[in-house]
């Protein structure tokens, strides 16, 4: 979350980590939800870039 704040210049002390146990779901969420991308990366033969990159693509096309 602090990537976020750091490319839009957001105030960090607004953001809190909480514990996804926390938030008192209906349905049951897995506790590691990221995403494997290995084998997408592979079927369609392309670099994919870092979080970092596709933030800072974000806010240059919102503030374009």
């Amino acid at each position: 979350m602090n990537k976020i704040a750091d490319v839009f210049e957001l105030d960090k002390t607004l953001i809190q980590k909480i514990k996804l146990k926390d938030l008192k779901l209906k349905v049951k969420r897995p506790k590691k939800g990221g995403l494997k991308i290995d084998k997408i990366r592979k079927a369609i033969d392309i670099d994919l870039c870092d979080l970092d990159y596709y933030l800072k693509l974000l806010k240059t096309d919102i503030t374009a």
